[in-house]
């Protein structure tokens, strides 16, 4: 059928269009929807007469009919006016309007090399003349306060204290000394612990704290006129990159909370891709009055079943209990999932426990009860890796009231493995379900995905009837 097609093509957008147009087809749009929506979005292309394509900041614009479909390049940001949450068959007509039509717009103007060329050599210079400037008279006072501490040692730190490392926390937020304003903080959620004979308290860690703020402030002084030492020095924000279109199978989540005053939820995902896992995080500040509830099991639990991640409003417990496949999505090289509402996840399932048997032998546990775990300095938050424990049974229980934490171990048949719970307040329900777990019986025969940290296996999550329980939410 011949169409008309209404062309708006200015301001780039004919480098837009001619990005977008090599990815429309079959096989990339069957994979962001389905073969019967593919049928019928190819259907109703019959019936399509005339359309218009525009562009509008990053989005190319298919209206037909009543309906207007917009799409970001690599299919990332589609969106459909009919409010479909999922790719409906107007985007894949759209789609389909625009690969036909959209050729015209891409033929009609040539690219520049000469233009270009100046563009990239104008980035270049704006990249090369980037400074960051730092507070001198900040960081001084930071150092005599680091230095005043020292002098009379951590045990004998007071309220007065407390409140100094709060009020030099708070004058940096959101500045280049951001870092060091979390530090800051968190060393007073350590001195409180400390006065308060928490067991929470862990001297060592308290006073690499101490030491890292105090040798980052004296190297920012020191380098105080080389961008490249204070970019690592000073807070930067971390770049997402786009990443391909990639399938997820979710292991569970977990909730945290930091001294710097931030609470939040981890989804744990294996890239099916790339054998790697990566994380989705989610958090909220619980430090001022009106949000301190934020920090609560209830509220966490709220906001592990709220929609509201990503252009389709997945929610924490879809993101982390389902298998799915990953559009527009951005990630660090830390492999943290960028919360981008031009990602869009299209799911397949909960995730299976046959889908944990086949990747269980690549995050096997077996392989840590050999590494030496020894304290390093330079080192000293690891790393978490993450792994699954083919459990048969619980080998032994028991809450330590003095730690304040619930040691138990589990056996797989040949290995036994230490696994520790903190009781706190994001942490209650899962030691709770664990002492319940073991109270009907010992007996288990259930995967668990467990985190790796400091010498011990902190279990996140468990399969049963086909699913992924993260019970750190029930």
């Amino acid at each position: 059928m011949d169409r008309k097609c209404n062309i708006i093509a200015d301001n780039g957008c004919e480098m837009k269009i001619s990005g977008i147009i090599p990815k429309i087809n079959e096989d990339n749009l069957i994979k962001i929807s389905n073969k019967g929506i593919y049928k019928r979005g190819l259907k109703d292309l019959e019936s399509v007469s005339e359309a218009e394509i525009s562009c509008s900041g990053e989005f190319v614009n298919i209206s037909f009919g009543d309906i207007k479909v917009a799409v970001k390049d690599d299919f990332s940001g589609i969106s459909c006016s009919c409010q479909s949450k999922t790719v409906c068959r107007h985007i894949i007509t759209g789609l389909l309007i625009l690969s036909e039509c959209g050729v015209e717009a891409s033929a009609e103007t040539e690219k520049e090399p000469e233009p270009e060329k100046e563009i990239k050599s104008e980035k270049k210079d704006k990249s090369e003349n980037k400074t960051i400037v730092p507070d001198k008279d900040y960081i001084n006072e930071v150092i005599s306060f680091v230095e005043s501490v020292m002098k009379k040692g951590v045990i004998n730190c007071n309220e007065g204290d407390i409140d100094t490392a709060v009020q030099l926390s708070l004058k940096a937020e959101n500045t280049v000394h951001n870092n060091i304003s979390l530090m800051l903080r968190g060393f007073s959620a350590d001195i409180e612990k400390l006065n308060a004979k928490s067991a929470e308290f862990v001297s060592v860690n308290t006073f690499h704290l101490i030491s890292r703020i105090y040798n980052t402030s004296l190297s920012i002084i020191k380098n105080s006129d080389s961008y490249e030492k204070l970019k690592i020095l000073c807070s930067e924000s971390k770049s997402y990159d786009d990443m391909a279109n990639m399938s997820f199978i979710g292991l569970g989540a977990y909730p945290w909370s930091t001294k710097s005053g931030y609470a939040g939820i981890t989804a744990l995902l294996y890239c099916e891709d790339d054998h790697q896992i990566y994380t989705y995080s989610s958090s909220a500040a619980y430090i001022h009055e009106k949000t301190s509830d934020f920090n609560s099991i209830e509220y966490l639990s709220q906001s592990f079943k709220s929609h509201s991640h990503w252009q389709n409003s997945a929610s924490m417990f879809q993101i982390s209990g389902s298998s799915f496949r990953l559009f527009g999505g951005k990630a660090n090289s830390q492999n943290r999932l960028s919360s981008s509402k031009n990602t869009f996840m299209n799911v397949s399932g909960f995730t299976t426990y046959s889908q944990i048997t086949l990747i269980k032998d690549r995050l096997s546990a077996e392989k840590y009860l050999v590494e030496d775990d020894d304290y390093d300095y330079f080192a000293p938050v690891r790393t978490e890796k993450i792994c699954i424990i083919s459990a048969e049974e619980f080998r032994y229980i028991n809450y330590d009231k003095v730690r304040q934490i619930l040691e138990f171990s589990l056996y797989d048949g040949k290995n036994e493995y230490p696994c520790e719970i903190l009781w706190n307040e994001q942490n209650r329900n899962a030691v709770s379900y664990i002492e319940s777990l073991a109270r009907k019986s010992m007996k288990l025969g259930r995967a668990f995905i467990c985190r790796y940290i400091n010498g011990v296996f902190v279990p996140v999550s468990l399969t049963y009837d086909n699913k992924i329980n993260s019970f750190y939410f029930d």
